[in-house]
């Protein structure tokens, strides 16, 4: 699933997921009971999928299963955990959830802003993205997911940033850019829509 959608084959990858997703349902009371780092490894890559897919209800519940598998394995601040919590909190903006946490550790601070691993690009820049927006920094907002969008491969594969860096765009009156984004990504956009109508 993860290979298809990094070569921009978003409908097998969807096919790939809902298999996962089905199994894992059917298998849950087994996986936690005898947690494994293999489990954990594959659901966050089974996560970072549903996220390409715009399925963020599922990649939510997925990365809820990698916090309590993590709990399991008495690594409740591994590496898997981190990313779990980052997801959460990337994608909860769209869930309504706040950005960062009324109190404790903001997890996100320990994703690096210049990454080259485009899940952390992903999710650092949409959290931090709505978060300045919230606070009124519109010019910061955008100038966030815009870092963030340059530094992917294949920014198309990654609906989600890009829906808040036009939000952001939008909001800061910055037209010429937000023409520039729709000419660049229009081809990918339409693609991804005729998918999604096909397969949903």
């Amino acid at each position: 699933a993860f290979a298809a959608c990094e070569g921009g084959d978003l409908a097998l990858g969807h096919e790939l997921t809902q298999r996962w997703l089905e199994l894992s349902a059917d298998t849950r009371r087994a996986l936690v009971a005898e947690p494994s780092h293999a489990v954990v490894a594959n659901a966050l890559l089974v996560a970072q999928v549903l996220t390409q897919l715009d399925l963020y209800a599922p990649a939510r519940e997925v990365w809820s299963l990698v916090l309590e598998l993590q709990e399991e394995l008495g690594e409740p601040d591994g590496s898997g955990a981190l990313s779990a919590h980052a997801a959460l909190a990337g994608t909860g903006v769209l869930a309504g959830l706040p950005h960062r946490p009324m109190g404790g550790e903001d997890l996100l601070e320990r994703v690096p802003a210049d990454s080259t691993r485009a899940f952390d690009l992903v999710m650092y820049g949409v959290a931090r993205g709505w978060e300045a927006m919230d606070a009124g920094r519109i010019d910061e907002a955008a100038d966030v997911t815009a870092h963030a969008l340059a530094r992917l491969a294949r920014p198309e594969n990654w609906p989600v940033l890009l829906l808040t860096h036009v939000i952001a765009l939008a909001a800061a009156g910055r037209s010429q850019e937000l023409e520039t984004i729709r000419l660049r990504y229009l081809q990918s956009a339409t693609r991804y829509a005729r998918h999604r109508s096909t397969h949903w």
